[in-house]
């Protein structure tokens, strides 16, 4: 899309995958002004644990931009299949290390309502505040 000139200027958002010790999360990055091509090929590379840069270095970065928002998606959905104790456990630690640089944490329409449950519980415990449980229903296609 950013290779048409109309469209030179519009923000980029997408699902970011972040491994974290032998889990992974998905990070929601919002409105990320273009151009950020430098950034995203950091933010990729560390997905690929390639990168030298750490992922505190990685979430300051991102919140210097004003208008970027990053939202922890279905953070309950354990993706790594690590078991739901060890993936508590992981998400735990991911918040007390990371959670000052996050924004809201997801409510998915396409999540079970059980799994959106678990995720006002935990916000909760984690003492996360109610304004930062974003909401969020993806739009399916209409049939044609």
């Amino acid at each position: 899309m950013h290779r048409r000139r109309e469209f030179a200027g519009a923000p980029l958002s997408f699902e970011w995958t972040v491994p974290y010790h032998h889990g992974f999360f998905h990070l929601g990055v919002h409105n990320l002004p273009n151009p950020s091509a430098d950034i995203f090929s950091r933010l990729s590379a560390y997905t690929r644990k390639s990168g030298s840069t750490t992922l505190t270095d990685l979430l300051e970065e991102l919140n210097r931009y004003a208008d970027t928002l990053l939202v922890w998606n279905h953070p309950l959905w354990d993706l790594a299949g690590v078991g739901p104790g060890e993936h508590v456990r992981l998400l735990r630690h991911f918040w007390i290390e990371h959670g000052d640089r996050i924004h809201a944490v997801e409510l998915n329409g396409y999540r079970s309502w059980r799994e959106n449950q678990g995720v006002c519980e935990l916000a909760q415990q984690l003492e996360i505040p109610s304004s930062l449980v974003a909401i969020v229903m993806a739009a399916r296609p209409m049939p044609s």
